[in-house]
């Protein structure tokens, strides 16, 4: 892999190169990111995630999920019944 981007933009155009034609039902790109990854300040973040949307969709993107993690929200201690709740459904409720 070397001197090969293989980060969210390499991953992004990939998906964005499916042809809607072998696609019918729809192409949907699932795309998880950590805050601290897009930058050290709120407004440097939004601009980068802007420009990686916008990157996807200027190169025929058709419908992106994006996922925002916060490592907090997965911790141990966070997880407890009550929370449960508003984890997604991948996460089933506690006992």
């Amino acid at each position: 892999m070397h001197g090969r981007d293989n980060g969210a933009v390499a991953s992004m155009l990939s998906v964005a190169k499916l042809s809607y034609d072998d696609s019918l039902d729809g192409i949907s790109y699932t795309f998880s990111i950590v805050p601290q990854a897009l930058g050290k300040e709120e407004r440097e973040r939004r601009v980068k995630l802007v420009s990686l949307l916008d990157a996807y969709f200027a190169a025929t993107g058709h419908h992106i999920n994006v996922n925002v993690l916060e490592r907090k929200r997965f911790s141990t201690p966070w997880i407890t019944r009550k929370n449960t709740r508003s984890l997604p459904s991948a996460f089933p409720a506690m006992p």
